[in-house]
């Protein structure tokens, strides 16, 4: 799960090398951030590709809840 602060540089090349690992990545809409909305933008879009599933925070959160309660 990748969460950070400018999605376009480390936010993609921590998610980049993950897969390249073989990691299931999955990369926070609402958990990255950059200083500009295009970056940021764009780099879901390539991400999305097969990089990375994207998730938003609240639905990650909801699937470590419900497997804790199991």
């Amino acid at each position: 799960v990748i969460c950070g602060v400018m999605t376009h540089l480390c936010c993609e090349t921590t998610a980049r090398s993950a897969f390249v690992r073989g990691f299931e990545v999955f990369f926070t809409v609402d958990g990255t951030a950059s200083y500009n909305e295009r970056f940021h933008l764009a780099t879901l879009l390539n991400l999305s590709h097969g990089f990375a599933v994207p998730a938003l925070v609240e639905e990650l959160l909801a699937v470590c809840r419900s497997k804790d309660a199991n």
